[in-house]
């Protein structure tokens, strides 16, 4: 006791000058701790923005190639589709020396047809990664019947389960004896024929055209299947005979459902969300395909997000605090070419599915209709989460996120 207050004395009898020198050096030392301190997490967080802007380039680059490969197999199947069921019709029109115009009051030529098209019909659905596969022809059995302008003959049949060779085959739209007869049960909810106006934009895709196949097809955008709960993408394209009539679209559904359990992605992000997406300003995750990680959970969005740059090729959608990795093209600007020094018979794609880059993808309007995106949602604590964000380019409507879950039900907030 007796020493502090001896060297209070003293600091009290010290000049004014030597107080002031500690308590600036004390300041000097509390300055360069602090600048310490602060370049340290200023190197800790870019170093952590580096490492994840890396992994999700990474993680993107599977789920690009995953995304590529799908449709390019779907593209080289969906040709074969339209030039079977062109042939088809083709065929059954010179037989009985009709033209197409013809068929419509024709119930007997209409349920021959669909006869002759459902065994080549399912066998390329069961050959195709995809959900149901349809053909739809510009012709009704009943042009006096109410509502006739919207209602089209046509076969439309979906797998019943999971994507496997001997899954049983559920015919939604066309004539159920044929169907049975074919061992292909009507679904719960059949119809008889298509309702043109449920089928979306069906006017614009029934425009007659000179684009070859492989330049042809398209993606419509996510629809209600109607009757169901079923959410659902169609892959469209059209049915042309030999002389270039329009006889309908053909192609192939991919259901939510389907892109869930088949694109869920091995990663160690645990709330990774990857979509296809439509192209265009802002987000619009409602109108996506989307599913998570093979681990089971992911948050599925909803409506456009509101999407900002915080550099290093991420941007983060603000309400949920959650990164968006990567925008990309799906599929990528590309057209089929046949093996070198090889000619297919009959013209048709290379079952190989062989491509080349393009100049132009002015006729592939799926191209610029939608992109693959990757979401990775923060957890509250992430040094990530709280980084001033700076707007990097459109925005769009704040969201109302859903919820979803790849095979299992979504956790709970």
């Amino acid at each position: 006791m007796h020493f502090v207050d001896r060297h209070r004395e003293k600091i009290r009898q010290s000049p004014m000058s030597s107080r002031l020198l500690w308590a600036c050096l004390l300041l000097v030392v509390l300055l360069v701790l602090t600048f310490g301190a602060a370049l340290f997490l200023f190197a800790s967080l870019h170093n952590t923005k580096k490492d994840i802007s890396r992994s999700l380039q990474i993680q993107f680059s599977v789920f690009q190639n995953d995304m590529e490969r799908y449709f390019d197999q779907l593209a080289v199947m969906g040709v074969n589709l339209s030039e079977d069921m062109s042939a088809e019709v083709d065929k059954e029109l010179a037989l009985r020396q009709m033209s197409f115009a013809q068929l419509n009051d024709s119930p007997e030529v209409l349920n021959a047809l669909e006869e002759e098209m459902l065994e080549p019909l399912c066998r390329r659905l069961r050959q195709t990664g995809c959900s149901g596969a349809f053909v739809l022809l510009d012709a009704t059995v009943n042009t006096r019947m109410e509502g006739a302008e919207h209602s089209r003959a046509g076969l439309y049949v979906q797998k019943s389960g999971a994507d496997t060779p001997t899954v049983p085959l559920l015919l939604y739209r066309g004539s159920a004896e044929v169907g049975k007869a074919h061992s292909v049960m009507p679904h719960r909810k059949w119809r008889m024929e298509f309702q043109t106006d449920q089928f979306p934009d069906y006017d614009r895709w029934m425009t007659p055209g000179s684009v070859p196949l492989y330049q042809s097809y398209t993606l419509t955008e996510r629809f209600e299947l109607p009757g169901t709960s079923e959410e659902v993408q169609l892959f469209l394209l059209p049915l042309r005979g030999r002389d270039g009539t329009m006889y309908g679209l053909c192609g192939f559904e991919i259901s939510e459902s389907y892109f869930k359990q088949n694109f869920a992605q091995p990663t160690g992000f645990d709330r990774l969300s990857c979509l296809l997406a439509p192209a265009g300003d802002g987000l619009a995750a409602d109108a996506a395909l989307s599913s998570g990680t093979t681990g089971g959970y992911y948050h599925a969005p909803r409506n456009t997000l509101v999407l900002r740059s915080i550099g290093g090729g991420l941007t983060v959608d603000r309400p949920r605090q959650r990164l968006c990795g990567h925008l990309s093209a799906v599929p990528p600007e590309r057209e089929p070419v046949l093996p070198a020094g090889g000619v297919h018979p009959h013209g048709r794609l290379p079952e190989t599915g062989l491509f080349r880059q393009s100049a132009d993808a002015a006729h592939r309007p799926v191209h610029r209709l939608f992109r693959s995106v990757l979401l990775h949602e923060l957890p509250p604590a992430h040094p990530l989460a709280g980084v001033p964000a700076v707007r990097g380019g459109p925005a769009g409507v704040p969201a109302a996120d859903g919820r979803a879950a790849a095979g299992t039900p979504a956790d709970a907030d």
